[in-house]
């Protein structure tokens, strides 16, 4: 880091090498800090005041991954996390997906599949066999003799639930529901109806031939055994486990006890009512769980609160109508039965952890097929939104290139009623770098996100939009589109402009994806086209090596100036357009060339911007040009005849000779004829060019 920064300096300096908008990453190079100054390593010796050196951060990136970065996910619109529109779930985990590339690729049936596919398209993959593999499953779904069988499976998956291993280990407790039995026992069915599905399939598709041979006989041993043991109807009746008959002999038993209990107490309490005084009319005998057998007398009015006293009984408690006793043979009843109610219930949760740890033994199979379903759930949204959005299969090929015919953008093509496709060629030995010029609002920026969504859903496996698609070796999508401003990162626009440039640089190699919108705008122009055309430079030197790289620019000095070297790797290209009544028509087609018209005045009354402003931004454009010699100031009452008589006295005192001797006997002498003319005011009104004036005012100072 170089010496004699200021804390602003040194957070700009450390921004382009670490990304402080990665919070799992900051936390991460926080404790590999902390550890590296604990355990000293390197200055063992050394005192302790001085800390490890640090030389240099570089980042790795994991193998066969496609590294994205959050920048670009964002331009490109790849997620996008909205407040949802109740109040009530607005905050943490209170988010939804706005229109995004996920919003509209998530048609998955289960929230397992769902968080796969982001998983997806936050690493797309490298390997083509895997890519392949999906496309495989994908281009088989989207043939129209496969709808139906792609339907059932549908069906059938949005009945797996999201079964973990907490769900696991509250089946295994006491609390666990008979809801999450139930699910259980749904999902695991409908796990072997689509494994039977699957066998039916093609098994030259491996994931068909991974599920049939994965989906084995646990499955159905698992389902059988929950229903042959569980009384679902009982269950959800009772809200809690319950056992089927036929079962465990012993448990039938306790059952039929419990079951026999209320004519057997009515008998015991008519002859217990023998032994009772004669003022105590009616009992009868009761049986509460955990407490046992109990006498229940009616509470009689004249009886006190003190005097519950009753001869040849205990008193054990009173409710608002009756007082409870325990007898001689309520104790031979406890002792008899015992407690019946909680004795089913302890057997019959030791019956149902017997099931649960049948189960948990083949968990290892229960989530290995949910992965499985949940690749088969990703693979068939892909399937829905190929074929309903009329994408085709990518090819992949060894060849350093990037082909697209006919390519679109998959988001704005669903909000315009046409959308004109547009082509790319990027190959290794030739024209891997495009710079792209047009006027404002030709299509330049959809043209960049769209190349780079097409990419970035090519490599997860899905079908893309466009005609033909071939695609070579990519390890990263780079960018700089959008700046992502924020207060915490403490940068300023053009800051994080040249953060997000020095990602391109520095980490893009000959097999990466440059996008790159109209940099250096956050600047003054000379500087932002000098440092552009330093960047060009330093990726055209590289020759091959340079990376596929597309360029957006409004320096159109950059072209018309040959600032660029000539080279076989450069390649121009511009948004065809044609005047109509003296105005652009944009046709958003992309051709070979360039343009130097922004058309921003134009652009600007398209927005509906005030026609007065308008009309000045148009004479200040024009003088700015050359094509006024005279700048008039906003003044609507100023008159044409007025207006004629400021110029002609600008024109005169232009002409004025200021290098002779009697310079300033000419001036006093024009100044005098312009007080007799009452034309003092005319300084008020008219104002000549920039340059004459300044040429004026040099030549008064002499």
């Amino acid at each position: 880091m170089p010496s004699n920064l200021s804390d602003v300096d040194i957070n700009v300096y450390f921004s382009n090498i670490v990304p402080f908008d990665n919070f799992n990453m900051v936390c991460a190079i926080g404790g590999l800090l902390k550890y590296i100054n604990r355990k000293r390593i390197g200055v063992e010796l050394r005192p302790s005041n001085i800390l490890a050196p640090i030389t240099a951060f570089k980042i790795f990136h994991l193998k066969d991954i496609v590294y994205i970065d959050y920048d670009t996910y964002s331009s490109l619109q790849i997620f996008k996390c909205e407040l949802h529109p109740s109040i009530h779930k607005i905050g943490c985990g209170g988010g939804k997906e706005g229109f995004s590339l996920y919003g509209i690729l998530n048609r998955c049936r289960t929230r397992r599949g769902a968080r796969l596919m982001k998983q997806w398209l936050k690493k797309p993959t490298q390997n083509f066999d895997e890519l392949n593999m999906r496309l495989n499953v994908v281009q088989f779904f989207t043939e129209p003799q496969n709808a139906e069988m792609a339907r059932n499976l549908q069906d059938s998956i949005k009945n797996i639930k999201n079964i973990t291993a907490r769900t696991m280990t509250r089946i295994g407790s006491s609390r666990c529901s008979v809801s999450e039995w139930k699910s259980l026992y749904k999902s695991i069915f409908y796990l072997n109806y689509i494994g039977d599905l699957c066998r039916t399939l093609p098994r030259d598709i491996v994931l068909f031939n991974r599920i049939s041979v994965a989906f084995t006989e646990d499955l159905r041993y698992i389902t059988s055994l929950i229903i042959d043991v569980m009384d679902l109807e009982e269950s959800i009746m009772e809200d809690k486990f319950v056992v089927k008959c036929n079962v465990d002999p012993s448990l039938d038993e306790k059952k039929r006890t419990y079951l026999g209990l209320p004519g057997f107490l009515t008998r015991v309490a008519k002859e217990e009512m023998d032994n009772l005084d004669n003022r105590l009319k009616s009992c009868r005998l009761i049986y509460l769980p955990q407490i046992g057998f109990l006498l229940a007398i009616p509470r009689l009015p004249d009886i006190e609160i003190n005097n519950f006293a009753v001869e040849g009984l205990d008193f054990m408690f009173a409710s608002t109508h009756q007082v409870h006793y325990r007898t001689q043979r309520t104790q031979e009843l406890d002792a008899m039965l015992g407690d019946v109610k909680c004795d089913i219930h302890d057997h019959e949760f030791e019956i149902m952890m017997k099931v649960y740890l049948e189960v948990e033994s083949r968990t290892g199979i229960l989530y290995q097929t949910l992965n499985l379903v949940a690749e088969l759930d990703c693979l068939l949204a892909l399937a829905a939104a190929a074929s309903e959005y009329g994408y085709i299969r990518p090819c992949f090929t060894s060849e350093p290139v990037v082909r697209i015919k006919g390519g679109r953008h998959p988001l704005a093509e669903l909000c315009v009623d046409m959308f004109v496709p547009n082509d790319l060629l990027s190959t290794g030995d030739g024209s891997k770098v495009k710079v792209v010029t047009g006027p404002n609002a030709s299509g330049k920026s959809i043209y960049l996100k769209q190349v780079g969504l097409i990419v970035a859903m090519a490599f997860i496996g899905s079908f893309v939009p466009a005609e033909e698609v071939e695609l070579g070796p990519l390890d990263g999508i780079y960018s700089r589109i959008h700046t992502c401003e924020s207060m915490s990162l403490g940068l300023s626009t053009f800051a994080i402009e040249l953060k997000q440039i020095t990602s391109c640089l520095t980490e893009s190699t000959e097999n990466s994806l440059v996008l790159v919108d109209e940099f250096g705008k956050g600047t003054k122009e000379e500087h932002g086209l000098a440092l552009l055309t330093s960047i060009m430079r330093f990726w055209l030197e590289q020759g091959t090596h340079c990376p596929h790289l597309i360029l957006s620019t409004h320096f159109y000095d950059l072209v018309k100036e040959n600032m660029l070297p000539n080279s076989n790797m450069l390649h121009y290209q511009t948004f065809d357009m044609v005047m109509e009544n003296n105005e652009p028509v944009y046709l958003y087609q992309l051709k070979d060339g360039f343009t130097s018209f922004s058309h921003a005045l134009h652009i600007a009354k398209k927005a509906n911007c005030n026609a007065q402003m308008l009309e000045r931004a148009t004479q200040l454009f024009d003088m700015y040009k050359g094509n006024m010699d005279t700048l008039v100031l906003w003044n609507d009452e100023i008159s044409d005849e007025e207006l004629k008589r400021c110029e002609s006295i600008n024109k005169k005192f232009l002409e004025l000779d200021l290098e002779s001797d009697g310079d300033h006997v000419a001036v006093v002498a024009f100044l005098d004829k312009l007080a007799d003319d009452d034309c003092t005011g005319m300084s008020t009104q008219h104002i000549p060019r920039p340059d004459q004036a300044e040429a004026a005012q040099s030549e008064l100072s002499i």
